[in-house]
């Protein structure tokens, strides 16, 4: 019987504190919004614009140009991209396909062309690409 109580007053408490066995709505993470920022990259170095990886997308959205390059010239194959941190010396993108884009803009700067990393991972192997980007906000 005393086990009984303890039991009973045990779920009294967790019920007066408010701590829910499901999601809690505290710890959930923000919905991703599409972000507002155009961003046009160059990825490599090489002798001729052709031979970089490139990356583009204007408001969130990759452009056109972009997705119709081959495999092997186009960085990345997102259509939709995230701002999903801003810090003091660098802007951080996810794509839809899962590449993370890190560019070296501070995060009060509203337009400018700063060092760039693409990020994926593919097969088990991650890929890293440097570059820059000119970024407008």
């Amino acid at each position: 019987m005393r086990n009984f109580r303890s039991l009973v007053l045990g779920l009294v408490l967790v019920s007066l504190t408010g701590v829910s066995w499901g999601e809690d709505a505290s710890t959930k993470a923000p919905p991703l919004e599409q972000t507002n920022a155009s961003v046009t990259c160059s990825f490599g170095k090489a002798l001729t614009e052709e031979q970089t990886r490139r990356l583009s997308f204007t408001k969130g959205k990759t452009t056109g140009e972009t997705l119709s390059l081959d495999g092997m010239v186009r960085a990345t194959n997102s259509t939709y991209w995230y701002e999903v941190a801003r810090h003091f010396k660098s802007t951080i993108f996810i794509g839809d396909f899962g590449e993370t884009l890190s560019v070296s803009a501070p995060k009060e700067e509203a337009f400018g062309v700063y060092e760039a990393r693409v990020y994926y991972t593919s097969l088990g192997y991650m890929f890293n690409y440097k570059g820059q980007c000119s970024l407008q906000r």
